[in-house]
């Protein structure tokens, strides 16, 4: 029993796209009942999780596709690094070997024609000395770079944040016509079209909304859903599709039409999301703000003599 535990690594990683305490459950429990994993810690306050796992059971790769089956993301990253001295295939196999045995890489490749190699680790696990470091064991050079990974990040996030709320824009556009068909069809003002064609519209306007753009809540109500659990994306699913579901039956029967409440519900999920991936990339870029501001050297008082470190 001693010697399995002291086989046991511990390890810590950020999980993307948990929006409340069931999500959170919901991964925890994923994670605990996989096997090689002793014991899961998920918090979504700080949006981590801490595993205790034995290597030779689980690996960094099988850990992420846990977590995403469950319906979330395992925050990864790229590092892209220029190698010199190789000289054939087998040189880059030796240093894409060198690279799996960086704990917490999930994938790399070296590209004997550009001289460059390009890892994918956890976030947090690895940093660019592991990656140098493996290189230079297995005999080669990391070459001068520009790249600048924190920029990199800055700008993935940037881009998550535009597609965000490009779907907003999206959703509003279609969801507001959809409303004011609603509500004027409850007041007695009607399109100048047959019922049947006017539903037909309703729902064509809120289709996207509800289906398209809703998808990832769709997909993460259904993993919810599958591995036990209940969260936000499950109630939001329900809701909306309820409301599609009985605007689709006023086809058949003397019902009053829906759609609107179907494609809102969704419209304002979606931008509530929007909002709350804001406050966190603020949040995110005043920390690393105040990490830069960190002194690369400091003096110290050792036995009454000042030294720079």
């Amino acid at each position: 029993m001693k010697s399995e535990e002291l086989s046991l690594k511990s390890i810590t990683f950020m999980i993307e796209g948990m929006s409340c305490a069931s999500c959170a459950n919901t991964v925890e429990k994923s994670l605990s009942e996989a096997k090689g994993i002793e014991e899961a810690v998920v918090n979504i306050t700080s949006e981590k999780a801490k595993i205790n796992y034995d290597p030779d059971k689980i690996s960094p790769v099988d850990i992420k596709n846990i977590v995403e089956n469950t319906g979330y993301r395992l925050k990864t990253k790229y590092e892209e690094v220029p190698i010199e001295g190789m000289s054939c295939a087998s040189c880059a196999s030796k240093v894409e070997k060198n690279f799996s045995k960086v704990e917490g890489v999930l994938e790399a490749n070296v590209n004997i024609a550009t001289e460059k190699g390009r890892v994918e680790y956890i976030a947090g696990m690895v940093t660019r000395k592991d990656i140098v470091q493996a290189v230079e064991e297995a005999g080669y050079i990391v070459g001068k770079t520009e790249t600048d990974s924190g920029k990199e990040e800055e700008q993935a996030e940037e881009e998550e944040m535009f597609q965000a709320r490009r779907k907003i824009i999206y959703a509003f556009a279609l969801t507001i016509p959809v409303f004011i068909l609603m509500f004027s069809g409850m007041a007695g003002y009607h399109l100048p079209v047959s019922p049947v064609i006017q539903v037909l519209i309703e729902a064509a306007l809120a289709f996207p909304v509800v289906f398209i753009l809703g998808y990832d809540t769709y997909r993460g109500a259904f993993q919810a859903v599958k591995h036990g659990g209940a969260n936000m994306d499950v109630l939001i699913s329900l809701g909306s599709f309820a409301a599609y579901g009985y605007g689709i039956s006023s086809l058949f029967f003397d019902l009053d039409r829906f759609f609107g409440l179907a494609a809102g519900i969704m419209a304002f999920h979606l931008l509530g999301r929007y909002l709350e991936a804001r406050a966190k990339g603020k949040a995110s870029q005043a920390i690393k703000k105040l990490l830069e501001l960190e002194p690369e050297t400091a003096r110290i008082l050792d036995e009454g003599e000042e030294k720079e470190v």
